[in-house]
């Protein structure tokens, strides 16, 4: 009752295998399972515990749930002293049993790490690969290309192709640097990991090419690409802040930044050691915002082609 009543918990009476699926999936963030015989244990005044076990990736949320899970125990403890042993204050220190799943030391590096992996990639291929095609304006270089008889399909692969691999080795050289330098853990498959990453870092480099294709400065390309990349995967994918605290109208925003679900794919993989099926969706979407940004490429790269033929 006391947790019905609570405006913190919302509370679902479902079987343990329902539990553990929703647990992989992120849809609860904690479980309380009550023993068939707690009842009749506490009746005969015999050992018994209630288990909580709470969702540890988000190591700041757990300690907040946690907290309050003790403030439950507490009030029931005395609720029970009260009405089963008429204040004989019967310690029921044990009563309840926390456990932290897949962070069990509650360490925030491991929270944290999959975010500064997506800020890092993001930040690096957008930048990257938007410099490189506005010094070709300014060089004068990127009139030979319109002329040339390659495709634009042709040329947006020549483009991203080579920052693409170079980019794919940083994100699996930052991932051996987060499990040998801060110890987080890798429970789930590299093959995963590698195709997550390659469909996130062409979103990246195709938005980098569409900030180059409408920018005349290097300084103006750096400006955008930093705005576009930098700020929305640091304040809007969950990195920092939790999504679901904040306002409906910001919640939708944060579903424009690619970031948002790769990050949630990453501690999918990495943290809980989830299979693609519990992923897809994140994937689906990172796919679909990869074929926006190349049509968006492609139809600005036509557009310019046209215009120069014209004049």
């Amino acid at each position: 009752m006391y947790l019905k009543n609570s405006s913190y918990f919302s509370v679902q009476s479902i079987d343990e295998k329902l539990a553990y699926k929703k647990f992989v999936q992120s849809k609860i963030d904690a479980g309380l399972i009550i023993p068939n015989n707690f009842s009749k244990n506490l009746n005969k005044n015999l050992p018994t515990s209630l288990q909580v076990c709470i969702i540890g990736t988000d190591a700041n949320a757990a300690k907040i749930i946690s907290r309050y899970f003790e403030i439950f125990a507490n009030s029931i403890s005395t609720k029970i002293n009260q009405k089963l042993y008429s204040n004989k204050n019967i310690d029921f220190s044990n009563l309840i049993n926390i456990t932290f799943k897949y962070n069990p030391t509650l360490n925030t590096t491991i929270f944290f790490m999959p975010g500064l992996i997506a800020m890092i990639l993001i930040v690096i291929s957008v930048v990257a690969v938007s410099l490189s095609f506005v010094k070709e304006k300014e060089m004068g270089t990127i009139e030979q290309l319109i002329i040339s008889p390659i495709t634009e399909f042709e040329y947006i692969l020549s483009k991203i192709l080579p920052y693409a691999i170079l980019s794919l080795f940083e994100a699996l050289a930052l991932l051996i640097f987060a499990y040998l330098v801060f110890d987080v853990p890798f429970q789930g498959s590299l093959f995963d990991f590698i195709i997550v990453s390659i469909v996130y870092l062409i979103c990246g480099l195709l938005m980098g090419l569409f900030i180059s294709t409408i920018s005349n400065a290097q300084q103006t390309a750096f400006l955008i690409s930093a705005l576009i990349s930098l700020l929305p995967t640091f304040l809007l994918s969950g990195f920092v802040f939790k999504i679901d605290s904040m306002p409906k109208a910001i919640q939708i925003l944060t579903n424009l930044t690619p970031a948002k679900f790769y990050i949630s794919a990453l501690r999918n993989i990495m943290i809980r050691g989830s299979s693609f099926k519990h992923f897809w969706l994140d994937f689906f979407y990172l796919v679909i915002f990869a074929n926006i940004a190349l049509i968006a490429v492609l139809y600005v790269l036509k557009k310019q082609k046209k215009n120069y033929f014209e004049n």
